[in-house]
């Protein structure tokens, strides 16, 4: 039968020796006996064990470290405090550690500056210092009045690269294979994988971007654009053709052109020339003369001069015109020049002509 001890006008207490113990004892552990405290419990000593396999605790928050004053948590405590379980031998499985530190700093991007390092921060740990990972499905950055802000992935300027952690160049469902979206992050492997590049990480040399257009703007009508085919490099600025390069051995080709001038052709390979009006690479209606020019100092020809013979040119005001004719005059040179003060076009004359023509006048 139940027995109740009642003392109604005092507190009531049990003590035994210093360090003794006091045993409240309801059976075996595996009786499942019950203690009930039906009021407060205050454990004043400096260690609390609790054995059982289930715990059940109604608060809605479980607070650590009371009692603590000063700015944040002590240095006693290494600056640190939260909850750690142990996985085994606590030896070959570190025991893991959800700890809040003081010392953990990241840039607060809800301050308008982004330049403002906040101390404290959560850290998952094990007793080894062995930074842990964490599994999830989403990340929610904190937000005001329902609205939440950017997420930020503070690097703190250290040479960590953000990474994801399933790249693999390999296979459907590697990220490289799922960056579709306009809002998805792409890694080196989905920039290597989309422009056929390579680039080899850490080699010291310059990466290859294998692309057939390079178009701007990125949407909508391109203003500006480079285009390469099987065999020809386009240049082009709105719907206008600047320039094309084109490799030998191709039909119409082993030539660049820009704007009116062409460069090469297999027709003749080792020319320029102006390209006439009714060619789709012709983009003005000016004049076709070729002109050759230096800002300053002189135009030099570093070997011998061919002229081929032409029709002779009408003259032309402040100018003055060289050209070989198939008629070859009293000069014995078929070189003629025309100005507007030698309107009819008159022969150079050799030296030798020169002195035989001064010995007989």
């Amino acid at each position: 039968m139940s027995r109740i001890l009642k003392v109604n006008n005092s507190n009531y207490r049990l003590q035994v020796q210093g360090g003794g113990t006091i045993t409240l004892d309801v059976g075996a552990v595996s009786s499942g006996g019950t203690v009930v405290i039906t009021g407060n419990l205050d454990v004043k000593g400096v260690q609390t064990v609790i054995e059982s396999t289930t715990t059940t605790v109604a608060d809605n928050i479980i607070e650590l470290n009371v009692g603590s004053t000063g700015s944040g948590i002590s240095s006693v405590f290494n600056y640190q405090a939260g909850v750690q379980i142990t996985r085994g031998d606590n030896v070959s499985y570190p025991a893991a550690q959800v700890l809040y530190n003081e010392q953990v700093g990241w840039i607060d991007n809800t301050n308008g500056s982004g330049s403002v390092t906040t101390a404290g921060g959560f850290l998952l740990t094990t007793t080894n210092s062995t930074i842990q990972g964490v599994k999830t499905s989403k990340i929610a950055s904190r937000g005001g009045n329902g609205v939440a802000n950017d997420l930020v992935f503070d690097l703190q300027g250290g040479t960590t690269a953000l990474r994801v952690s399933n790249y693999n160049t390999t296979g459907s469902n590697s990220y490289i294979n799922s960056v579709v979206l306009p809002d998805h992050i792409p890694t080196f492997g989905t920039v290597q994988l989309f422009c056929a590049s390579n680039y080899v990480p850490g080699s010291g040399t310059q990466g290859q971007a294998l692309v057939s257009q390079i178009l701007y703007p990125v949407s909508g009508t391109a203003t500006a654009r480079i285009t390469a085919t099987t065999n020809t490099l386009t240049y082009f600025v709105g719907t206008t053709t600047l320039a094309v390069s084109t490799p030998t051995g191709t039909a119409n080709a082993g030539y660049v052109s820009a704007n009116n001038i062409e460069i090469g052709a297999n027709s003749a390979p080792n020319t320029i020339t102006t390209l006439p009006g009714g060619d789709a690479r012709h983009v003005t209606t000016a004049s076709d003369n070729l002109i050759l020019s230096a800002t300053t100092g002189l135009v030099e020809v570093g070997a011998v001069l061919q002229l081929n013979d032409q029709t002779a040119p009408a003259y032309a005001a402040s100018k003055t015109k060289l050209y070989s004719s198939a008629t070859i005059g009293p000069g014995r040179t078929g070189v003629y020049v025309t100005n507007s003060t030698v309107q009819t076009p008159d022969e150079l004359i050799s030296r030798n002509r020169a002195v035989l023509l001064s010995i007989l006048l």
